[in-house]
């Protein structure tokens, strides 16, 4: 006799009130843990039912027997430990955690909230913020951090000249971007003109590379050393001839007579169509490191400059033939990122 067949037999004389053994190959183990059972599985910390979060979450749980089982999203339960931990894109999310006890009982818990991603917000060490929300035909580039205009950056290299202009579009990152279509697009991007040095300080962005056909392509983002260019660096995106997609933070210092004292390169592979999120982060005699999508990349060495950065001269554009892209969010702290910044910035696109 078939378990289903089994099954249907015992159901139908139960209803008339006959008594029958049970079968032997109905299975006697629960797939549930019954109503008067203790708890295996507890979720102790974590986002409630019906909360909203940022992207970051972290889930701490306890399981009386058994080994503990996860899943995000309904995606298959997998062995964990506690905290489990998950930067997730906005929308509703489900976290499940399930034990199996000495009798085969199934004990899950189950929470479903919802993540919620934002544009940066200003903060205590925030010298520059640039959303780029700016309706088309302004010039100017709104500095959130900005206590006079002139504080502000604008479009192109020179704030009375539109040959240079990027496009704005309605397509950012949140909300509106600058796009960069032609060889001499640059925007500049001042973070407050009273400020004319800086030293530790970490730099964010959002780019959306546009896959070409072919060649190399990117962005770039330049900070000069004042008052002589002893220390520089480079942020920008590249797609080199084998068609892969790279990152690069190229540092460099100089002594008095332009002579190399210093040189790094930290080069990260990324999605070329896909947003991206970007920070440098530099604090001299430390090791400089490069954050993409949440995770870090550090030097090889730790940077031997030891003067300051004049953050007046920072500026965004296509270089040779790199380009198109998209930017938006830019931002410059006066402290590196740590990773508690990083988790609270990086919310991941979904494909």
């Amino acid at each position: 006799m078939s378990r289903k067949m089994a099954a249907s037999l015992l159901v139908a004389a139960n209803a008339v009130g006959c008594q029958f053994p049970r079968p032997a190959d109905v299975p006697d183990k629960p797939d549930a843990q019954p109503m008067d059972a203790p708890e295996n599985v507890m979720i102790t910390a974590g986002p409630d039912n019906a909360a909203t979060t940022g992207p970051f979450v972290s889930f701490s749980f306890a399981a009386v027997e058994g080994t503990p089982n996860c899943s995000f999203d309904g995606a298959p339960p997998l062995p964990c430990a506690s905290p489990i931990e998950r930067s997730l894109p906005a929308g509703i999310h489900t976290f499940t955690v399930q034990a199996e006890d000495s009798r085969g009982v199934v004990d899950r818990e189950m929470r479903t909230w919802t993540v919620a991603c934002a544009p940066r917000a200003p903060g205590a060490n925030s010298l520059g913020l640039f959303h780029f929300d700016e309706p088309d035909g302004v010039q100017s580039l709104r500095n959130e951090i900005a206590t006079t205009p002139s504080s502000d950056g604008w479009l192109g290299i020179d704030p009375g000249d539109t040959m240079a202009d990027p496009m704005r579009t309605d397509a950012g990152r949140f909300g509106r971007g600058l796009m960069f279509l032609e060889l001499m697009h640059e925007a500049t991007v001042v973070p407050n003109r009273e400020i004319t040095t800086l030293d530790q300080h970490a730099l964010s962005l959002w780019f959306l590379p546009q896959r070409p056909a072919a060649g190399s392509w990117g962005l770039a983002m330049a900070a000069r050393s004042a008052p002589v260019f002893r220390f520089s660096y480079d942020l920008f995106y590249f797609r080199d001839l084998d068609l892969s997609s790279h990152v690069y933070w190229n540092i460099s210092a100089l002594d008095s007579e332009g002579t190399a004292t210093y040189s790094e390169v930290i080069k990260v592979e990324v999605d070329p169509t896909r947003w991206h999120h970007v920070v440098v982060s530099y604090a001299p005699g430390t090791v400089a490191t490069l954050w993409v999508d949440g995770s870090p990349h550090d030097a090889a060495q730790p940077t031997m400059f030891t003067g300051s950065v004049n953050p007046a001269t920072l500026r965004v554009g296509r270089v040779l033939d790199r380009g198109p892209f998209t930017i938006d969010e830019v931002a410059l702290e006066s402290q590196p990122a740590s990773l508690a910044s990083i988790r609270a910035e990086w919310c991941p696109v979904v494909p």
